[in-house]
């Protein structure tokens, strides 16, 4: 049995609660994409729904992205006619004005019950006429189909909202994060007609909080799979502090009410699991990228300080972790550092344990001098932080370098969040640089990353996100070997839950977890 089986979340009861649970997957897409990134083939897809116990998605090609939405829409419901786990939503571009309606009545007439709009890559606006049109089209057919909006501006979401007031059409608000979250429950207690997705649900009681403002027929389990995995929004779930019927209606009731799908008639494939499990490591796991606050974010996450970060790792099986303040890192070094060392000085009983980073900043040479000077002998601050993006510092720049020089004389490990288009050759000449400094990229990178840094020895990663691509874990590992990547989540803004799902559906080898999600970090850090 590998290390990476499906379980129940520590600390929670059984993810199913002994019920076969089916899933039913309201957002992916297949097909290919004209850069490098995820396998978003359709063998990629039936694999993550495999894995995962997802029984039956609503899924739609590529090709109505990135192409032309006929074309698309015709390679969709042959798809769907070959496999009938696999229900069709039609794509539909305003550019392709000339006969949209047959088309789209094409589309319909063969049963897509989801219309999907792309309002980033094509350019929708809600104020627009061809909205209107398409709108006032689709309110007149007997059965409005659903509307899937899967990449809308966070500016737009309450002019979709009001657009589509009172027309029957159900409106799927696909990427909600912890950024528009709050818009997003304001649009849900004014608009009825308005949907949730999970695919992003990255964070900590995100699940419950839309159950608790909105109710819980108001959420659809959504993945982005192949593109994302599966298993991180699957978490997210499973995890959730919901009754058993709540959960019930958003991995499958509710979807297959608003489609009209029978659930008794959600099948998983030969297999597969027969009901959807969490998925993490049953083993010790060090968590390298976390974060302590005031006890407060500026989103709508629960958050307690220590003891809800501490809640947080250890509802997720994590014995240890490493903080940095987000004090420091947003507005005053030395007051956010103390506040760290207070909290790493308060002893907790049953965990698990938190080990601190010192946060410094390229555009405070001398505090941040100081800062390393002041916290040199402390125990428990094991290594150093940076934040390019915040402290609006390039890694290619000169103070990036300056401020190198001065943490690898501090002798300990540094994770740096990189920021510019060309920091992969900054962070290489920075590790050329100061070979005997480990250097952990926070996030990931991205694509590529791993292949780049292959020849650096010095530079590991850890790939928390709230928006996790599928693939990008395995890619590194297979670039620069077991022993270069470690676990981080960024609780507790993001969920350790969501970020070990993002991890499971890596498929790590079970004999490199163990590297993966602790032993190198205790290596490095000298834990």
């Amino acid at each position: 049995m590998s290390t990476l089986d499906a379980a129940p979340a520590p600390g929670e009861p059984g993810a199913a609660g002994g019920l076969p649970l089916p899933v039913f997957d309201v957002n992916t897409a297949f097909g290919s994409l004209p850069v490098a990134g995820p396998d978003c083939s359709l063998a990629a897809l039936r694999r993550l729904m495999a894995r995962n116990g997802v029984a039956a998605a609503v899924t739609s090609s590529l090709v109505g992205l990135t192409y032309h939405d006929a074309e698309g829409n015709a390679e969709t419901r042959r798809a769907c006619r070959a496999d009938p786990r696999l229900h069709p939503a039609a794509v539909v571009m305003p550019g392709v004005y000339l006969g949209w309606r047959d088309r789209l009545e094409a589309a319909l007439g063969a049963g897509c019950r989801v219309v999907k709009l792309y309002p980033e890559e094509h350019g929708w606006s809600p104020r627009s006429r061809r909205f209107e049109e398409l709108v006032a089209y689709l309110a007149g057919r007997p059965a409005p189909p659903a509307l899937l909006l899967a990449s809308a501006p966070p500016a737009d979401l309450a002019d979709y909202a009001r657009a589509t007031e009172g027309t029957g059409v159900v409106v799927v608000l696909a990427g909600v994060q912890y950024a528009t979250l709050g818009e997003a429950l304001a649009l849900l207690q004014r608009h009825g007609h308005v949907r949730l997705e999970t695919s992003r649900a990255a964070s900590p009681g995100t699940v419950a909080l839309v159950v608790q403002e909105a109710g819980p027929d108001r959420l659809l389990f959504g993945s982005g799979a192949p593109a994302r995995p599966v298993a991180a929004a699957l978490n997210a779930v499973l995890g959730a502090p919901v009754s058993p019927a709540a959960r019930a209606a958003i991995l499958a009731g509710n979807l297959c009410r608003l489609l009209g799908v029978p659930v008794a008639s959600l099948t998983a494939a030969p297999g597969a699991p027969d009901a959807p499990g969490y998925r993490g490591y049953r083993g010790p796991i060090v968590d390298v990228h976390t974060h302590l606050g005031a006890g407060t974010w500026r989103f709508p996450i629960p958050s307690a300080g220590a003891p809800g970060l501490r809640a947080v790792l250890r509802g997720a099986g994590i014995g240890r972790a490493i903080a940095s303040s987000i004090f420091a890192i947003t507005t005053d070094l030395r007051e956010g550092n103390d506040r760290l060392a207070v909290a790493l000085a308060d002893a907790a009983d049953g965990g698990p344990e938190l080990y601190g980073y010192v946060t410094v900043n390229p555009q405070h040479p001398d505090a941040s001098a100081a800062e390393l000077a002041r916290f040199a002998d402390h125990p428990r601050m094991v290594g150093v932080k940076i934040h390019a993006e915040y402290s609006r510092t390039p890694t290619s720049a000169p103070a990036m370098r300056r401020l190198f020089d001065a943490v690898a004389r501090f002798g300990k490990p540094v994770k740096i969040h990189n920021a510019g288009n060309d920091w992969m050759p900054a962070l290489a000449a920075l590790a050329e640089a100061h070979p005997a400094l480990p250097i952990v990229v926070a996030h990931g990178g991205g694509w590529g990353a791993g292949p780049f840094f292959r020849d650096r020895p010095n530079v590991h990663f850890e790939f928390c996100s709230s928006g996790p691509e599928q693939g990008v874990i395995a890619e590194c590992l297979r670039a620069v070997g077991p022993r270069r990547v470690l676990f981080g989540s960024d609780a507790d803004l993001i969920s350790p839950l969501y970020v070990l799902g993002a991890y499971a559906d890596a498929e790590i080898p079970g004999a490199d977890a163990p590297l993966v999600y602790a032993e190198n970090a205790e290596r490095l850090y000298g834990l």
